[in-house]
């Protein structure tokens, strides 16, 4: 059983390997395209709520972890690109001169962003606890929506990425949703390089959980 195990993490780190060795238009790999899915959803750098707050690697390292706090008189801090979320009340606020994102702590724990853009296949990263679990606040499609558009997961390096919903699943215990990436980026020259993830609500526990995905599955919303 252990030998099995091991050769199954083999094979697995060998494949991402080759993946990651693949110009996304050209080379030995052909990946499979997606043809249908839920929705698609562009995310930027210019609606990070974190941008323009980070002087170096230490600031940068900082901002992965986002306080949970009580909003009382904070609507003035208010992110524009979040305003379909925050009805009735706010989930996140930015304050610019203490360079701090915080979400409400009415409805979340402490949170730990999780970049979706560098998980390996089955890597998994705790992004921490919605507590309403009545799921009345935001339903959990709602839920793994504005994790990705308050890019408390990261879903791009540099500048920009395009998604796909692929499909969900709405389980009594929890809830997946699954997603096909391309997020852009620059060295020398452009590279737009595709990835995989899927979002895990746990509906007992509020915990919301960051899985890297398999860039071979692009299956849509019903399962094919």
């Amino acid at each position: 059983m252990r030998k099995s195990r091991v050769i199954n993490a083999i094979l697995a780190m060998l494949l991402a390997l080759i993946l990651q060795s693949c110009d996304d238009d050209q080379g030995p790999v052909k990946l499979p395209q997606p043809t249908d899915c839920i929705m698609t959803l562009h995310v930027s750098r210019g609606d990070c709520p974190w941008l323009d707050m980070t002087d170096g690697y230490e600031q940068e390292q900082a901002n992965k972890h986002v306080k949970a706090v009580a909003f009382d008189g904070a609507a003035d801090l208010a992110l524009p690109s979040l305003a379909e979320f925050d009805k009735p009340d706010i989930l996140m606020i930015r304050d610019a001169a203490q360079k701090k994102v915080s979400v409400n702590s009415r409805y979340f724990s402490d949170l730990e962003r999780g970049d979706a853009t560098r998980m390996g296949m089955g890597q998994v990263h705790s992004l921490g606890k919605f507590i309403d679990l009545s799921f009345t606040r935001l339903k959990p499609r709602d839920l793994v929506m504005f994790m990705i558009k308050s890019q408390i997961i990261e879903t791009y390096q540099h500048l920009e990425a395009e998604l796909r919903f692929l499909r969900d699943e709405d389980l009594p215990d929890a809830y997946k949703a699954y997603f096909y990436g391309v997020h852009t980026y620059y060295t020398n020259e452009r590279h737009d390089k595709k990835f995989a993830f899927v979002v895990t609500i746990d509906k007992k526990t509020g915990e919301m959980i960051l899985t890297g995905g398999d860039i071979l599955d692009v299956r849509g919303p019903k399962g094919k």
